[in-house]
C-alpha cells in the first residue's frame, strides 16, 4: 500500500502559498501519493518501503539456510528488539550485525584454555555438532520481535518527495501535465523534463545503498 512520504504543509511551506486557492491545495495534495509511489518504483522497492514502524512490536520467524547470515528486514533498534533462539543454540551463538543475524563460534572456548581441556578443544575444532562450522542449520527457526520499519521516513526521502511534488505542481500546464520524461510536440520538437539533480542524486544514492544491503 502506498504511503505518503511528505505532507501538504511541508510542500507548500517552500512555496508562495498565499497565492494558492483551496482548489490549488487539493491539486498539490493529489500529487503526494503518486510522487511517493514514483520513489518506490524508481528504487525498485515494495510500496510504502519507507513507512515508519508501528508502535507495537511484532514477532517474525526467520529460517536458517546453511550460511552464517540471516538478513533481517528494516527494524527499529530499540528495547523492543529481541531474538528467541531455537533449542540447541545459546545466546553466545548469535551476534546482530548490520541488520544480519550472524552465527558465531566463540561460546565457552573464547579466551585461553589448556591442552587438557578436551571438551573445549573439541568444541573449538568443530567436533561437537552444535559448534561445528555449518552456519544456521537449514530450516532452523529463529524468532525475532521488533518494530519493523524505519523510525521515521528518512529526511532525504521526505525532501526528495517534497521537491518532486513541487516539480509536478510547477509543470502542470496543459503541455507537460507534470510528466517526467520526454514529451514530443506536434511540430516534432522534444521537451525533456528530467528529474531535478537533487532528487536524482538522492534516489540514485538510495538505490546504490539498497542494492548493497546498506540500511
Amino acid at each position: 500500500m502506498t504511503y505518503d512520504y511528505t505532507t501538504t504543509d511541508l510542500v507548500i511551506g517552500d512555496m508562495d502559498s498565499d497565492n494558492l486557492s483551496t482548489e490549488d491545495l487539493d491539486v498539490v495534495e493529489s500529487y503526494i501519493a503518486p510522487a511517493s509511489a514514483f520513489i518506490d518504483n524508481y528504487l525498485g522497492v515494495k510500496s510504502g518501503h519507507f513507512k515508519p514502524a508501528g508502535t507495537t512490536p511484532t514477532q517474525k520467524a526467520f529460517y536458517g539456510d546453511g550460511t552464517d547470515f540471516i538478513k533481517l528486514p528494516i527494524y527499529v533498534d530499540d528495547e523492543n528488539f529481541e531474538v528467541t533462539l531455537p533449542s540447541g543454540y545459546v545466546a553466545e551463538d548469535l551476534e546482530v550485525r548490520n541488520g544480519f543475524l550472524v552465527r558465531i563460534y566463540t561460546p565457552e572456548y573464547q579466551g585461553s584454555f589448556t591442552l587438557m581441556d578436551v571438551d573445549r578443544w573439541n568444541r573449538f575444532v568443530g567436533r561437537v555438532p552444535h559448534y561445528a562450522n555449518t552456519g544456521w542449520a537449514q530450516g532452523t527457526p529463529i524468532l525475532v520481535t521488533a518494530r519493523w520499519g524505519y523510525e521515521a521516513v528518512p529526511d532525504d526521502i521526505e525532501l526528495a518527495c517534497r521537491r518532486l511534488v513541487q516539480r509536478l505542481w510547477r509543470t502542470r500546464d496543459a503541455e507537460s501535465k507534470g510528466v517526467i520524461g520526454d514529451i514530443q510536440r506536434d511540430d516534432g520538437t522534444i521537451i525533456t523534463l528530467s528529474l531535478p539533480p537533487f532528487i536524482k542524486l538522492t534516489l540514485d544514492t538510495w538505490k546504490a545503498k539498497l542494492s548493497q544491503g546498506i540500511r
